[in-house]
């Protein structure tokens, strides 16, 4: 039986415009607005335990799910299934951090770049640091209070400019037993790196503002793309190995793309997995984006 990771969107929305993801710098919001709910999950989850083996389930992709009004009960859905579950978080909002590490999901990981307000408003626009600082003390105490064992850290975003306030956080993760991890900051949605490399078949234009993120990335798009073209002979593990569902529960090429139109393929419920990927082994952006290397870019890092 083949193994997959679940990557689900329970809602369509996000409280921040940041300009590396779609939600920010893809123009008009293209979602509709609304929320999955624990029915349609549940459904989605019972299928895909039938027919793979679940190697987990992240409850977002590209909306924050703090906003969902029901997480509480979204993550206990995931767990009646035996399945890890994992949330990613902006925090500038935690209503109930109680009841979400009540149902102890696996990892709630906190999307940082930036310390002081001034670097992290740059990269998170909308957002306010002080806020999420406070969040922070906020769910590190609400894990001693329940007994969770949920795995809390920062994933903070690299970019040029913030190499200094990275310091400043790692020890204020550290005061209050947060983990903290570095990764290299990208431009998302994949459609406009590849515009950004010349591929000029998939009705995407950069922006002023996408070419001003691009200059402050601390492992250059152009570069970074040359070193992993290299080794493009290597497997997708989004395509192989990674299952992308919206909020409305209609399966995606990939995490990585953006437009529902040209990259869902309908509803889950009504697609067989080997049916599933033989469109996505098929898909000419697979091609497109494998010849550049991108898949290696954003997943193994170069």
């Amino acid at each position: 039986m083949d193994r997959f990771f679940f990557t689900i969107d329970i809602l369509a929305a996000c409280n921040l415009r940041c300009p590396s993801c779609p939600v920010g710098n893809y123009g008009a919001d293209r979602w509709k607005g609304g929320t999955m709910s624990p029915d349609l999950l549940r459904r989605i989850l019972k299928k895909a335990t039938g027919e793979c083996s679940v190697t987990g389930v992240a409850l977002y992709n590209w909306a924050e799910p703090l906003l969902h009004p029901q997480l509480p009960e979204m993550i206990h859905t995931v767990h009646d299934f035996g399945i890890l579950c994992d949330l990613s978080s902006n925090l500038n909002l935690l209503k109930n951090p109680e009841e979400i590490l009540r149902e102890n999901p696996n990892s709630i990981v906190i999307s940082l770049s930036g310390f002081t307000q001034e670097i992290y408003a740059r990269t998170h626009v909308n957002g306010d640091i002080a806020k999420v600082k406070e969040n922070m003390r906020r769910l590190a105490a609400a894990k001693r209070e329940t007994g969770a064992n949920t795995n809390i850290y920062i994933r903070y975003h690299r970019y040029r400019d913030n190499l200094l306030d990275e310091i400043q956080m790692r020890n204020f993760a550290r005061e209050q037993g947060i983990g903290f991890q570095s990764v290299w900051a990208y431009l998302m949605p994949l459609e406009k790196n590849l515009a950004y490399l010349g591929a000029d078949d998939n009705g995407v234009t950069l922006t002023d503002k996408d070419h001003q993120l691009i200059e402050m990335l601390a492992l250059p798009l152009r570069e970074g793309s040359e070193v992993a073209r290299r080794h493009r002979q290597q497997p997708c593990l989004l395509r192989d190995e990674q299952v992308t569902i919206d909020y409305e529960g209609n399966v995606m090429l990939c995490c990585g793309v953006y437009d529902r139109g040209k990259y869902g393929f309908g509803s889950y419920l009504d697609i067989p997995i080997e049916k599933l990927q033989k469109k996505r082994n098929s898909h000419p952006m697979c091609n497109t984006c494998m010849e550049q290397g991108m898949h290696v870019y954003g997943t193994y890092g170069t």
